[in-house]
């Protein structure tokens, strides 16, 4: 378990996935996070989950068994993704403002904005899907490449899924040619 030394609001963090068992490529279930991520050509299943309560959080990273740099790189990767940072110097911004005030008061605990992607890849590839009107649509349409072109490892009665590499979807010819 890491012990967090600010607030953080987990459950305010997953509501904002639209389609939360799907993979897109994570999937939140049972109140944890999952998803596959390849690190030195190796695909590790990683499940993030936060216990405590908001003022003293702690985070509970499960993954396969690692070596020591691996264990270090999954844990970075888990903080930038999902913005576990101290968020007091935006909350100390925000004191003045009656308006931001508020924003404040619904957004307690949620932390600092994270990640969209693993990748610039899969980010890029995430903005391209993203510009249709409906953000349901969006997750689906990513949701469906995963599951089909993405790399998964079962992990703890789980499928986690990795998004699909460059070379696995470049390599995709139109149809008819």
């Amino acid at each position: 378990m890491i012990p967090l030394d600010f607030p953080f609001n987990r459950e305010l963090k997953l509501k904002f996935s639209l389609l939360p068992e799907k993979p897109t490529p994570c999937i939140i279930k049972n109140h944890k996070w999952m998803r596959a991520l390849k690190l030195n050509k190796k695909l590790i299943p990683v499940i993030v989950e936060v216990k405590g309560d908001i003022e003293k959080p702690e985070v509970v990273i499960t993954t396969s068994k690692l070596s020591t740099e691996e264990k270090r790189k999954i844990e970075h990767f888990v903080f930038e993704f999902h913005g576990l940072k101290d968020a007091d110097e935006f909350y100390n911004f925000i004191e003045g403002d009656i308006v931001l005030m508020g924003i404040k008061e619904k957004l307690y605990g949620f932390g600092k904005a994270g990640l969209m992607s693993s990748t610039v890849f899969e980010g890029i590839i995430k903005a391209i899907i993203q510009q249709q009107i409906s953000l349901k649509v969006t997750e689906t349409i990513t949701s469906n490449l995963v599951e089909r072109y993405g790399e998964k490892i079962k992990f703890c009665g789980e499928y986690l899924y990795e998004f699909p590499y460059a070379e696995t979807l470049g390599g995709f010819k139109p149809r008819g040619t």
